[in-house]
């Protein structure tokens, strides 16, 4: 019998028995990367595609493991393309899942998506969902942030005004870059509330050393967190100092004091 692809609509038992077929030399589990799947299936994220499960000519379960897992913890149904009879010999190497992984871009472009707030600000989102919306969480999948940006379009289109808008080329004359770190804070700067044209200051201060007319801010926090932001890891840790940076720009505090002045920062929802 050759090889034969069917739609099935696979329920959390279904799937537990097609684990039990799993194949013994299968490559270890990545436990982050059905937490990931999971999360994305229980949204409702999981589009039908080509890919999916398979199972080899003796019956054996060879691609899908992590999607079969991720089915089981979402506890949903999700449709799939499953393939049986896929022939192969013992030490044979796999031609399966060997390609180059496609990147949100990649994802963005394939999709046909023209609007230029997706293609600059995913790099961003997959940051900010990653440390902001669900710390510790991850690396976000191109579906979650292509997700992301289309429950908060509205919101992340004034921070688009603000960070892809308010160097206008100067960042690239002076050397000068707007670090991905700085742009999730702004996103959560915009999400607070916080002057938009406060912000866009605040850009041209960090990336040109624009410290004129800037009276009615505090220029300095611009400049000293660039330089923090240079030397340290893009962590939770650096983000909440360039947030409470950005808080004391606009506000003009003289000093910079994370528990006692800069107020709890929600996340927009995951």
């Amino acid at each position: 019998m050759g090889m034969e692809s069917k739609v099935i609509t696979i329920t959390p038992d279904m799937a537990r028995d097609m684990l039990a077929k799993n194949m013994k030399n299968n490559r270890r589990l990545n436990h982050e990367t059905v937490k990931r799947y999971a999360r994305i299936m229980k949204a409702g994220g999981w589009n039908l595609t080509h890919q999916g499960i398979a199972f080899d000519d003796k019956g054996e379960l060879i691609d899908g493991q992590h999607r079969l897992e991720a089915l089981v913890a979402a506890n949903v149904p999700v449709t799939m393309m499953v393939t049986y009879n896929v022939e192969h010999s013992d030490g044979e190497a796999f031609t399966i899942d060997v390609g180059a992984r496609r990147t949100t871009q990649n994802i963005i472009q394939i999709s046909g998506i023209t609007d230029n707030l997706y293609k600059y600000m995913s790099p961003y989102i997959g940051t900010y969902i990653r440390l902001k919306a669900r710390l510790g969480c991850g690396k976000a999948e191109p579906a979650e942030i292509i997700s992301y940006i289309d429950r908060h379009y509205d919101a992340l289109s004034e921070a688009y005004e603000v960070i892809g808008k308010s160097m206008a080329g100067g960042g690239k004359k002076y050397g000068s870059k707007l670090h991905t770190i700085m742009c999730v804070a702004i996103i959560s700067a915009v999400y607070r509330g916080e002057d938009k044209e406060g912000l866009k200051k605040f850009v041209r201060v960090y990336c040109m050393n624009e410290v004129e007319n800037c009276e009615r801010y505090n220029a300095r926090h611009a400049l000293n967190i660039r330089e923090y932001v240079r030397g340290h890891k893009q962590n939770a840790e650096t983000l909440q100092r360039c947030e409470c940076a950005i808080y004391a720009f606009i506000h003009d505090q003289a000093q910079i004091r994370i528990c006692d002045r800069y107020p709890y920062q929600p996340a927009l929802d995951a």
